[in-house]
């Protein structure tokens, strides 16, 4: 795999995940380079190991000599995926870029399939029996306890905006 550009830079564990499914990993810079320097780099690459995946990891414009030369390159059998593409595929994670000036990302995002959206909250509500069955003798001492030390109600309730803006109530133990 060769990465072209510096746009993303990628964690040591990010690093370590990716050298499990790729053979190598090779870093091409080209923002303030010759074209013909660039492509020097990439055949030098191409030539030590064989790649298949370049990484195009990079919002400036790419030189037309260089363009060519890429585009020449998938005849080859090479395939170009963006940095974008190449994070949701690999890293399982969404790129948003720091300084927020490239939101092209936000297309992609959808919401949960039916399917998806069960088996959500199938986990949400089985999280919740589970930590409820274990955090019940804690909260009934709890209870016990804020009664025996001070006067008024242990439990009190507020209302909050949940899901879609709806309202609903939220009971809490009254504490400090």
């Amino acid at each position: 795999m060769i990465i072209l550009g510096e746009r993303y830079h990628f964690s040591k564990p990010e690093l370590e995940h990716l050298r499990h499914t790729f053979d190598s990993i090779d870093r091409i810079i080209y923002k303030d380079t010759r074209s013909q320097e660039v492509i020097s780099q990439i055949t030098s690459q191409l030539s030590r190991k064989p790649k298949s995946l370049i990484v195009l990891n990079t919002l400036a414009r790419i030189p037309d000599k260089l363009l060519s030369y890429l585009v020449h390159l998938e005849t080859r059998g090479i395939t170009y995926i963006s940095i974008e593409h190449f994070l949701e595929r690999y890293l399982h994670k969404c790129y948003i870029p720091e300084d927020q000036t490239d939101i092209t990302f936000l297309e992609d995002i959808a919401p949960y399939s039916k399917t998806a959206y069960i088996f959500k909250r199938l986990i949400d509500y089985g999280g919740i029996v589970a930590i409820a069955l274990f955090s019940w003798p804690l909260m009934l001492y709890t209870l016990r306890q804020i009664k025996k030390e001070s006067p008024g109600k242990a439990i009190f309730q507020q209302d909050r905006v949940g899901f879609k803006g709806g309202e609903f109530t939220c009971y809490k133990l009254r504490s400090m």
